[in-house]
């Protein structure tokens, strides 16, 4: 099969647990502005087209978008605001990738520092692939203690907040299947796991304000490693 790949960008404001969190600064740039601006350099150095799915009324996101040359798809109302599968993946917005694509690769809008490089060896790996295949991290031994309100290690963990347990479970931060798949609550069959070991911050996910102190701290004491957006 001849693949037609697209690089889907899923953004809206109406986060619950830290709100608006696309627009919050980590550094001089929103947190949005960090993940589009390298998810779009990895797609211009993989020859893949690069959509963001946007409601219109998420005029700060539009602004943003725009800015970086990212071409924007809209979403209704009620897929930027749904929790569901069947609500979010609306016909609306998948319909015109489907007259074009025929698979689609996410990467996650919430992991400010991902490397560039690492999203363009996913995407390659993408058009080289005939599976369905989930990025996911290697973790190494850090993760937020909210009971300490510290860094701690132990083991293979991630950056993540969301709950006071160390996590060893993996949890993506890119995945790419067939198109058709977009919309169906269908786990994806059999993937290929592809293994990113990198510096620890790279796997920070933006999901408590906890996880936003973690980032902005992280960026004040490395900023020679991170880098810019």
């Amino acid at each position: 099969m001849d693949k037609k790949i697209v690089i889907v960008s899923l953004l809206r404001l109406a986060s619950t647990r830290v709100p608006k969190k696309l627009l919050e600064l980590i550094g001089d740039w929103p947190l949005c502005y960090w993940s589009l601006s390298r998810i779009d350099k990895a797609a211009k150095k993989a020859g893949i087209e690069h959509k963001a799915i946007i409601w219109p009324g998420d005029e700060p996101l539009i602004k943003i978008v725009n800015d970086l040359g990212i071409d924007v798809i809209e979403r209704s109302y009620e897929s930027a605001m749904g929790e569901t599968v069947e609500t979010i993946y609306e016909e609306k917005w998948i319909a015109p990738l489907r007259e074009k694509y025929n698979w689609v690769a996410i990467v996650n809008a919430c992991r400010p520092f991902l490397e560039v490089d690492s999203i363009v060896n996913f995407l390659n790996k993408v058009k080289s692939s005939d599976k369905n295949l989930l990025g996911v991290f290697k973790r190494r031994g850090w993760v937020w203690n909210e009971k300490y309100e510290r860094v701690i290690g132990k083991g293979e963990t991630t950056l993540n907040t969301k709950t006071n347990a160390i996590h060893f479970v993996p949890a993506h931060c890119y995945y790419a299947y067939p198109i058709e798949y977009l919309g169906k609550p269908i786990m994806i069959n059999d993937p290929e796991l592809i293994e990113i070991e990198e510096n620890i911050f790279n796997s920070i996910d933006i999901d408590t304000p906890q996880d936003l102190q973690l980032a902005r701290a992280m960026y004040s004491l490395m900023k020679d490693k991170i880098g810019t957006p």
